[in-house]
């Protein structure tokens, strides 16, 4: 698509912010940074499609973090 060849250039750097806002989020336990960095990098895996794969392994033990770390809100009465 039109957006992943203009997005894949910058790829390696977008990774590069967001893994340093992801740990950043992680070591401040800051949750409203956690949400903004799952956002954008859901974004970014969508459009980058399986050019994404390069950058899992990098990414995963962050999210893994906050998964293991992150409070459960009960939004059910």
């Amino acid at each position: 698509t039109a957006n992943k060849k203009l997005i894949t250039p910058y790829a390696p750097d977008l990774v590069k912010i967001i893994s340093v806002l992801l740990e950043k989020s992680i070591s401040e336990s800051y949750e409203p940074l956690q949400e903004q960095v799952l956002v954008t990098l859901s974004c970014l895996a969508i459009v980058l499609d399986e050019s994404f794969a390069p950058y899992y392994k990098e990414l995963m033990r962050g999210l893994i973090t906050i998964l293991k770390t992150v409070k459960s809100k009960n939004f059910y009465p």
